[in-house]
Formats: structure tokens, C-alpha cells, sequence
């Protein structure tokens, strides 16, 4: 089912530009399963709310998370994914380009054109790779680390879903992940 054929067009995610897009979002999210039920009596509307609200939530995230990487740190998105790939694989040396694009789910090409983008901005750098003579490995440079902790901080202090999620009991928070978990695993391929 396309997200059209679920009433994708009809959310508004929210932007710090658009400060009435939350409100807009949620009667979307509560409109769409509800205008399924009129036409489809018999239809289990929960699995149409799930999907809209999930799709809801993912589009708000993303669009602070581009509001973070261009306004706050002068990224694209990619290079502010890169940046914490790198930070999240700590002190061992780097990373390699093929390890990038695979964590990344991206293509090799993308990996290059990011990593030299943050090369010219001195955020990375390239560094032989001890195992091979053959690659290299991709390092954050001290400022790298300080934009990656930086946004991260930010995302933890400042993102609307996070600020959500500190306000919630922590059994409800438990059992969203759960939730969430058991979402994951089941959509992975079989």
C-alpha cells in the first residue's frame, strides 16, 4: 500500500517554520483512519493508525534532524549521519568506507562524496588502514567530535519526540520500545 493510498499527502510533519504543523498533524492522524472506516466498516483501522502515526513521528524527526544538520551546523544530512557513525564507533581507529555504507544504507559513491565534504571542512580525516594496504579509514578530527557531541546533545535537549519521551513513566517507555522492538523484528525479511 502506498503512503498515498494511506493519506500520506494530508500530513503536515512539523517544522520549527510551521508552529500550527503539530496540531494539523494530529487531526491527519486521527482523520485519515477514521475516513478508511466510513468507506471500509469492517476494516481493523489499528494497523492504519499505527502506520500514519509512525509515519508522522518519522517525518517530525527527520525534518528537525535537517534543521539541526543545515541551520545549527551548516550539514546536509548524510555528512551529519557519517559524523555520527564515526563518533558512535568510538576510539578503534575509524571506520572504513565499506563499513560506512553499509551502516548507512547508502551507496559507496555517497560515502565518498560525504567524506570529502567533511575533509574540506576539517571534520574527518583519511588515515591508512593498519589490516590492508589497499583502504583507508575514515577518522573524526577533534572538531568532528565536538560537532557530533554537539548535535547529539541537541537532539537530546531540544528534539520534540525526545522531550516526549522524558515526560512518559518509564513503564510506558519500556513498553513502547518493546513495542517498537518486536515492530522491527517483524518487518525484517524472512
Amino acid at each position: 500500500m502506498s503512503g498515498r493510498a494511506l493519506g500520506r499527502g494530508r500530513i503536515a510533519a512539523p517544522t520549527r517554520a510551521n508552529a500550527a504543523a503539530p496540531v494539523a498533524s494530529r487531526r491527519a492522524e486521527s482523520a485519515i483512519p477514521d475516513e478508511w472506516l466510513v468507506q471500509k466498516p469492517h476494516l481493523d483501522t489499528s494497523i492504519i493508525r499505527a502506520i500514519v502515526l509512525i509515519y508522522s513521528l518519522s517525518q517530525q524527526m527527520e525534518n528537525e534532524f535537517r534543521d539541526l544538520a543545515q541551520a545549527r551546523f551548516s550539514l546536509r544530512v548524510g555528512d551529519l549521519r557519517i559524523l555520527f557513525a564515526l563518533r558512535r564507533s568510538g576510539e578503534r581507529g575509524g571506520l572504513r568506507p565499506t563499513e560506512l555504507f553499509r551502516f548507512l544504507l547508502i551507496t559507496s559513491s555517497a560515502v565518498t562524496k560525504q567524506v570529502d565534504r567533511l575533509i574540506a571542512r576539517g571534520l574527518v580525516k583519511r588515515c591508512p588502514d593498519p589490516d590492508t594496504r589497499k583502504s583507508f579509514r575514515v577518522k573524526l578530527t577533534p572538531a568532528g567530535r565536538r560537532v557530533a557531541d554537539a548535535a547529539l546533545q541537541e537532539i537530546m535537549e531540544s528534539f520534540a519526540l525526545a522531550a516526549a519521551i522524558k515526560e512518559l513513566p518509564s513503564e510506558l517507555r519500556a513498553a513502547g520500545l518493546e513495542f517498537l522492538r518486536a515492530l522491527s523484528v517483524g518487518m525484517r525479511p524472512r
